[in-house]
């Protein structure tokens, strides 16, 4: 579960998402900015989205996770918010995740680490 101050966004930046998105917080009475976003990657050339070395589309992202030589990880999310990272390992706990997929739920994974985001700073 995500902080009350951090939303994330499913669907690739676009800016009729994000107007739609900024009217949906204020009606809700979330003033905060702290999406994470992403959007593919286009090629100026072909104005087609470019592709990795495996055929992957490439993406891009307002979002960093950093690891500092302390070994403290930081969260930051565009030029808005700062949160702090505690990881924790969950690995005997038998979490998995699972995605809905034409009506059944697929397991991609088994979870083996939990972390606690905690906002550090917010500008408004």
């Amino acid at each position: 579960k995500l902080p009350s101050i951090l939303g994330v966004s499913c669907q690739p930046f676009h800016r009729d998402i994000l107007l739609t998105e900024m009217a949906l917080r204020k009606s809700l009475n979330q003033n905060h900015d702290a999406t994470i976003r992403w959007r593919f990657v286009i090629d100026t050339n072909t104005k087609k989205i470019k592709k990795d070395a495996q055929g992957k589309p490439q993406i891009e992202t307002n979002s960093n996770i950093v690891k500092w030589s302390d070994g403290s990880t930081t969260l930051h999310v565009g030029d808005q918010a700062i949160f702090k990272i505690d990881q924790s390992s969950i690995e005997d706990t038998n979490q998995y995740l699972y995605t809905l997929s034409n009506e059944l739920y697929v397991c991609q994974s088994q979870l083996t680490d939990k972390f606690t985001i905690t906002p550090l700073s917010v500008k408004k």
